[in-house]
């Protein structure tokens, strides 16, 4: 590779950097001309041959540099993108690669009015053709992997050297606030193409709503979800390998899988359990490896260093703050204003943030903590000239039949189906929103402080998952142990007891994975969801004080009184607000 082709190559790079993008066609085809054998210079110039909106040029660019290098991911990812886009796309067969995506989905619930909302913000990934999608969605390919999602979903590419990341969902570095999504991805990138160890440590300031696919030569492809996997992950390996958003959407797209005999589903199925043989979740720390479909735990590998109360304070303090900036910054945000703790704090954190909306969901006095939520919140809407807005259930149509049948293949749990149908008569066509949830934070505030005793082996996580069950039948139990044992021996959950406290990691690993993202699922047709707790580093931190202090929550309880004291008037679900 002579000196001029690289000078090319170089002065191609800094013009499209510059948005110069005729110029920078020249100079890549400059470069080409001297060597042509270099995929990289092909992947280039398709790339300002976009930008232009010359894409069939771009698409043979992009084309050329897979046909040099085919395992290019992005080269071949790209020439699935710009397929639907080109203008001979409707003239001439599909590409081969991309034959097959059948609508059998549509053929059963085409006609549903709501149909826009099956599977909503979601996605799948496969080795294989991908047999049922919603007719709507986006498809292409990474490298030699089918992949599809809702065009709502957030995909963003980044490439450097030879390693490659695509992130699906909303991603954030809580330290870098004003980073843009594909700043934050190709940060990862670059980190990855260092070091693995340099990768993962970047990843714990991830906060979002996410799944990851990354490719590393080495390595291979390999899938993990944001901090407590609130974009769910699950997976099926027999005759294809499939990674999905939705178990419902994974099994129509399998073969060898059914239905199981129902079981009680207590804040999720037990250990990685759905309702279909044969598809898992795959839980937070932990990554996929796709080509051969084994799991490894990357988090923890060492013991959380302690720290004190202010240190911890000061530190998750600006990480919430980041993460709420961020937020504040790229969308609309609409926070739910109650009455608890977690609420409280993203209040305190927002006092300077002007693109904030509240609302607090009230069905009547009777019902959990309406009655008080409403109160609390509506006091401090007065008091502080907040922005919100009481949603009466009662003033709203009643869910329809067609919507729940939506959310029933959307997810396999019931939350508040009718707060759903109002969110989504609300919300859903307001641009660029993303509800805050105030959830997530109990994992580093003792959930299980109630329970004395220790846990020693998978069986001992079993009675925590049975605490509170009616369901005493020996036999239920049994199936409930053996399925904890399995969780354990492919998250290798136990190993982590000297390293971590074990029931806050259960909590973090399961409950957060297996149940609350069922919760935001349900939500999806409304809007996109996040939590500014959904961070490794800030659950790491906040498990990093004495168990006393967390089960006096007085790391979120000293963040709202540094930030906001006057919130300290206010009563934590009816309790004094130090009690």
């Amino acid at each position: 590779m002579g000196y001029w082709v690289v000078s090319y190559f170089t002065k191609g790079n800094q013009l499209l950097r510059s948005n110069q993008l005729e110029e920078a066609v020249a100079a890549y085809q400059k470069a080409i001309a001297h060597d042509p054998s270099f995929h990289w210079y092909h992947y280039k110039l398709g790339l300002a041959l976009e930008q232009l909106g010359r894409l069939q040029e771009a698409k043979a660019a992009f084309q050329k540099g897979f046909d040099i290098k085919p395992d290019l991911n992005f080269g071949c990812f790209k020439v699935g993108e710009l397929l639907p886009k080109t203008s001979d796309h409707q003239e001439q067969p599909q590409d081969k690669h991309l034959q097959g995506w059948s609508e059998k989905l549509n053929n059963s619930l085409v006609d549903n009015k709501y149909y826009q909302e099956l599977f909503a913000r979601g996605y799948i990934i496969s080795n294989k053709r991908i047999t049922t999608v919603p007719f709507h969605w986006k498809k292409s390919r990474f490298c030699d992997i089918y992949f599809a999602y809702d065009p709502r979903l957030n995909c963003h590419l980044a490439r450097e050297t030879d390693v490659a990341v695509m992130c699906l969902g909303l991603i954030c570095d809580v330290r870098f606030p004003k980073q843009t999504t594909d700043e934050c991805v190709s940060f990862l990138a670059e980190s990855l193409a260092s070091s693995e160890s340099i990768f993962y440590d970047r990843l714990s300031y991830a906060c979002g709503r996410f799944v990851i696919a990354a490719y590393q030569p080495e390595v291979g492809l390999f899938i993990l979800t944001d901090a407590t996997g609130m974009k769910s992950a699950f997976y099926y390996n027999q005759e294809a390998k499939i990674v999905g958003s939705h178990a419902q959407l994974v099994a129509e797209n399998a073969q060898n899988t059914e239905r199981r005999t129902p079981i009680p589903f207590k804040k999720g199925y037990p250990g990685i359990q759905t309702p279909f043989h044969n598809i898992f979740l795959l839980t937070p720390n932990t990554q996929l490896n796709f080509d051969n479909f084994s799991i490894r735990r990357f988090f923890p590998v060492s013991p959380l260093i302690s720290l004190n109360l202010e240190q911890a304070v000061e530190r998750v303090a600006e990480y919430l703050k980041g993460a709420m900036q961020h937020f504040a910054t790229f969308y609309q945000n609409l926070i739910s204003l109650t009455a608890g703790l977690d609420s409280r704090v993203t209040l305190a954190l927002n006092k300077n943030h002007s693109n904030v909306r509240y609302f607090t969901y009230y069905r009547r006095d009777s019902v959990d903590t309406d009655k008080y939520d409403k109160m609390v919140a509506e006091n401090l809407a007065h008091k502080f000239g907040l922005s919100h807005e009481i949603l009466y259930l009662s003033q709203y149509p009643k869910e329809e039949q067609e919507f729940l049948s939506i959310l029933n293949n959307n997810t396999y749990y019931s939350h508040i189906r009718s707060v759903a149908f109002v969110y989504y008569q609300k919300f859903s066509q307001s641009a660029n929103l993303i509800h805050v949830r105030s959830n997530v934070s109990e994992t580093g505030r003792e959930f299980y402080k109630n329970t004395k005793f220790p846990i020693l082996s998978a069986k001992d996580l079993a009675y925590l998952y049975l605490i509170g069950s009616s369901n005493h039948r020996p036999e239920y139990i049994a199936e409930v142990i053996r399925k904890f044992e399995e969780f354990d021996r492919i998250t290798n959950i136990m190993q982590c007891q000297s390293l971590i406290d074990i029931k806050s990691l259960f909590y973090w690993e399961f409950r957060m994975a297996a149940w609350h993202s069922q919760v935001v699922i349900e939500s999806d047709p409304a809007f996109d969801t996040v939590s500014i707790y959904n961070c490794r580093k800030t659950l790491e931190i906040m498990l990093s004080i004495t168990r006393e202090e967390r089960e006096k929550s007085l790391i979120l309880k000293k963040i709202i009184n540094n930030e906001s004291p006057e919130l300290t008037e206010f009563k934590i679900n009816g309790k004094g607000f130090w009690s």
